[in-house]
């Protein structure tokens, strides 16, 4: 996770890294277009991902906002991964 105060940019470069489980730096460009994907796919799936990764909560936090367990909470997350990864791998 990038340090408080850092520009937009960074955050979603660092958290994009975080978010695929990729090495390289991800296009943000590309990450918005892989979260609308998400979204049309499994909306659910993509608020628990903004949440976790841009609004910094935590899984028990996500669970209450989204009124769901916190192991549906980190199923969702594994799964929004696991797709992420798939999506902005290197063609």
């Amino acid at each position: 996770r990038a340090a408080p105060g850092s520009h937009r940019a960074g955050i979603v470069r660092d958290t994009s890294r975080s978010i695929a489980g990729m090495t390289g730096a991800i296009d943000v460009l590309d990450l918005d277009e892989a979260l609308t994907e998400l979204k049309a796919l499994d909306p659910r799936q993509a608020d628990a991902v903004e949440k976790r990764y841009f609004a910094d909560m935590t899984i028990d936090e996500i669970a209450e906002a989204m009124d769901l367990s916190p192991a549906t909470v980190k199923r969702d997350l594994l799964t929004a991964q696991r797709w992420l990864n798939r999506r902005l791998r290197p063609r």
